[in-house]
């Protein structure tokens, strides 16, 4: 794999492990898979996988024709996605979207590119398969990692994602007003 390969499937991968947030979620996985067997766990965990699978690659795959259908170009997009991203980044560091989440877990209980690249495709299935794990481990992990190292990872994670979404931000800009 040459440097500009291993630099992109980094970055893809960081992009994802951020966005996905599998440790961050887990405990909320945990949580609403806790009242089944094993069984019901691991059939939760590949269904969730198998759903998140089918819309990132169709997104993927499909997002250039949609986008181009609604007339918006990709440094639109991307322009747009490093907002909504760092909006995500902030809940993240200052703990509203892990309030969120268990908030939503009691209740009820029970973007790369728009034309994807090899690279980008194995990094995001990688995420896939490594989320899928991280959920089949999810009730081990949980007490394994407790509340303030799992709010302490959440909140680093939120930090990458916020200089992940500016740098996103300004490559839009960039490519709009050819800078």
């Amino acid at each position: 794999m040459s440097a500009d390969l291993l630099s992109l499937f980094t970055a893809t991968f960081v992009t994802f492990f951020v966005l996905i947030d599998a440790l961050g979620v887990a405990p909320v996985f945990a949580t609403l898979t806790a009242g089944g067997d094993a069984a019901y766990r691991r059939r939760m965990a590949v269904k969730s996988i198998i759903v998140a699978t089918i819309i990132i690659y169709g997104f993927a795959f499909g997002g250039s024709w949609l986008l181009g259908a609604m007339h918006i170009s990709i440094d639109a997009f991307r322009a747009a996605g490093g907002i909504l991203l760092f909006m995500i980044a902030l809940d993240m560091v200052f703990e509203k979207r892990t309030e969120r989440r268990e908030h939503r877990a009691e209740e009820h209980l029970g973007t790369h590119s728009a034309d994807p690249e090899p690279d980008d495709m194995s990094a995001i299935g990688l995420n896939l398969l490594l989320t899928l794990v991280i959920f089949l481990i999810a009730g081990p992990l949980v007490r394994l990692m407790g509340a303030s190292v799992a709010g302490a990872l959440t909140r680093i994670l939120g930090v990458i994602l916020a200089a992940l979404s500016v740098q996103l931000l300004i490559d839009g800009i960039r490519g709009a007003f050819n800078l």
